[in-house]
């Protein structure tokens, strides 16, 4: 891009870029405005998480965040409660015959067949066109086609997977049993045998069983353990007269490992519902096989449109649109603010929070007229600052620098100065266009940010983020008094708060000599939930996930809770401020 003159013009943003390319194309420009200063949205990072083959395992956890018991147990209250059972509507020794077929043949849908004819001979190629391009129809054609015999085990497999996909599991089944009859040593069939299996271990249900799929080891192990000592809280299963049994496999922070978890779950254990998943890629996992069966799933993952798998998917969790949304209500009409500046770091966590902010600044009238992206583990934020500020880039404000220097040059002549050189760090003024500044990240980067925002002479100015702000560090690392700071929680940790006085909170703390964090109470209020209604007498999925649906209004640890119509349990969140060294909540 050529830096052409200082004169302002609005530049309406793109979307979404890729984030390679705002880094190293984009990331000294501004968004709108100023051309030196412009900035590209930014674009979605995916991230995933990682681990080693897993096992299931079950067991109490201690207060030091171990879990002991037997590896391929359950954790156990006694067994009272009730249990029911649905019988398969299929036969137990199946012949091998197909499905009725539908074979007329869609005009619109001849291109597809045709290239999957041309490229039979191209295993690869084929088996990407069956899986991604041939719609319910085209596969029925296929399917009754002689011609395609030789990737009919695929075919077959992707209707079962279609019908159940949308629920008609006894259509599934019958194209399941197909696959597994008639090609019986290949790798479909070897598939369709386990998803048959699943599809009728899952029409049995024990309405006393709650399953959890948890990191108990793996680098997410600590948050794993903590949440378990939540839900049997939550389920009560340290009284003596626990009514519900914990079935629990651990993830071991790996998503396949997680998948699998949830089938053990159904099939062996028989679990009426599952709990877990805090990272984005084991939510999805869980989720995608919960929906499958049938099998209600909360998740405690923050992954935007998590919910969206389907409609037994559930989510307790403070996620970026609560908080964002409560951040820029906050900074409109409290703070008056209506344009923004972003600085965040090009993490999947900076991204998401960076591009729902901008959003919701937009939805409401606002303007975001800066955005700068950071490595996540930038510990020099001098160019940061100065690209934010328009300071960076000379070339773009040519003329005004110019003129500046020779004004300075002027006055150290005047003065009679010695030196040759003068620093032209701050020969031009920052352009300072925005009432707020996001900075999606923790205490660390924020301290480092204002640093250097107040070393190119912003001294005042309104800084906000997200709940992990909320840290011990944080009054340690800002120590700026002219820095004004906001940020969401759930938590009320200010002094003088009531929400010490929970008995749950007061529980957790008595018993493992710690206070909760957001984690723990969201996975106790989930377990809670399960247990008030199981309680009432639900005994199947169904009628379960049914229930949570309308479950409307409930008592939370924090405050009341309500389902929304994407089955997310939603919850009071608090503006919090940093104020001569201690955080308070703001009225």
């Amino acid at each position: 891009m050529t830096f052409q003159s200082v004169k302002r013009s609005s530049v309406k943003p793109a979307l979404l870029l890729l984030a390679g390319f705002f880094i190293f194309g984009c990331a000294s420009k501004r968004v709108v405005y100023h051309p030196s200063r412009q900035q590209q949205r930014p674009a979605q990072n995916q991230t995933g998480t990682t681990g080693s083959q897993g096992a299931v395992q079950s067991g109490q956890a201690s207060p030091s965040g171990s879990a002991q018991g037997n590896v391929s147990g359950a954790v156990s209250g006694n067994t009272a409660g009730a249990s029911g059972s649905t019988s398969l509507p299929v036969t137990q020794n199946p012949a091998p015959m197909l499905p009725p077929l539908n074979t007329t043949r869609p005009t619109e849908t001849t291109n597809n067949l045709t290239e999957l004819r041309k490229n039979l001979p191209n295993k690869k190629i084929a088996e990407d066109l069956i899986e991604n391009k041939l719609s319910e129809d085209e596969l029925a054609i296929a399917a009754a086609t002689p011609s395609f015999d030789s990737v009919k085990p695929q075919v077959l497999l992707k209707l079962g997977k279609l019908n159940h996909k949308n629920r008609n599991s006894t259509k599934a089944a019958e194209y399941y049993r197909a696959v597994s009859s008639l090609y019986p040593n290949t790798p479909q069939g070897t598939q369709a045998t386990a998803l048959l299996g699943s599809i009728q271990a899952s029409y049995s249900v024990d309405a006393r069983v709650i399953g959890a799929v948890l990191p108990l080891t793996g680098r997410m192990s600590s948050i794993g353990q903590h949440a378990l000592n939540a839900i049997r809280m939550g389920l009560e299963l340290n009284k003596p007269e626990a009514k519900y049994r914990l079935a629990l496999f651990d993830s071991q922070s790996n998503a396949e490992m997680a998948a699998k978890g949830v089938d053990k779950l159904i099939k062996e254990d028989k679990a009426i519902a599952i709990l877990g998943g805090f990272t984005a890629t084991e939510a999805t996992a869980i989720g995608h096989q919960a929906e499958l069966f049938n099998v209600p799933f909360i998740a405690f993952s923050q992954k935007t449109g998590l919910t969206n798998i389907g409609d037994y998917v559930f989510r307790n969790a403070l996620t970026p649109e609560m908080q964002v949304d409560k951040l820029t209500q906050f900074a409109f009409e409290k703070l008056g603010a209506r344009k923004f500046a972003i600085v965040f770091p090009n993490d999947s966590y900076g991204v998401e929070f960076s591009n729902i902010f901008w959003d919701h600044v937009l939805a409401r009238g606002g303007e975001v007229t800066a955005a700068q992206t950071y490595d996540p583990k930038e510990t020099d934020f001098s160019e940061v600052a100065q690209k934010l500020l328009g300071t960076y880039h000379i070339e773009a404000r040519a003329e005004e620098y110019k003129q500046r220097l020779a004004q300075q040059k002027a006055r150290k002549k005047k003065q009679k100065s010695t030196r040759d050189h003068w620093a032209d760090d701050n020969i031009l003024p920052p352009i300072v266009d925005f009432d707020v500044v996001f900075v999606p990240d923790s205490s660390r980067a924020l301290g480092q940010i204002l640093a250097f925002m107040k070393y190119y002479d912003v001294r005042q100015m309104n800084y906000i983020g997200t709940n992990i702000w909320n840290s011990p560090d944080l009054p340690k690392r800002v120590a700026d008094e002219n820095a004004d700071l906001y940020f969401v929680e759930a938590l009320d940790v200010s002094q003088g708060s009531t929400q010490h006085e929970s008995p749950f909170i007061k529980d957790y703390s008595a018993q493992f000599s710690e206070s909760p964090t957001i984690v723990e109470i969201q996975a106790y209020e989930a377990a809670s939930i399960l247990k008030s209604q199981l309680d009432s007498g639900v005994s199947s999925r169904e009628n379960l996930a049914s229930r949570l649906r309308y479950l409307g209004r409930s008592n939370g640890v924090t405050g009341e809770l309500r389902m929304s119509n994407q089955r997310e349990l939603q919850r009071p969140l608090h503006i919090l401020s940093l104020d001569a060294g201690i955080i308070k909540k703001v009225e």
